[in-house]
């Protein structure tokens, strides 16, 4: 819910305090995922110093890199591609973020 209504203070506190980053909800999205999703930058940046997996995928082998491509966030693909995300891994149907 953090994370959704943008609190960046109180994600960055709970994440501090060992909040685990990598759970994901029903529907195989974590925290950076759904920052990614939303658009806040910053968020995403803050999860990836704190250790969060850029590696991870969704259900549909969806990347960070997808999700952020399909949402049209270009300064969060930049920065997951600064970051070391895997540019060529494909989802389920065959397909890279590009």
């Amino acid at each position: 819910m953090a994370v959704q209504k943008y609190y960046l203070s109180i994600c960055e506190f709970l994440v501090e305090q060992g909040a685990k980053l990598n759970i994901k909800d029903e529907n195989g999205y974590s925290e950076i995922a759904v920052a990614i999703c939303h658009g806040h930058t910053d968020m995403v940046e803050m999860f990836i110093q704190h250790g969060a997996d850029i590696h991870e995928y969704n259900d549909d082998r969806c990347t960070l890199l997808h999700m952020a491509a399909c949402c049209r966030r270009l300064e969060i693909v930049k920065l997951l591609i600064t970051s070391g995300c895997d540019i060529d891994a494909k989802n389920n149907d065959g397909n890279n973020a590009l």
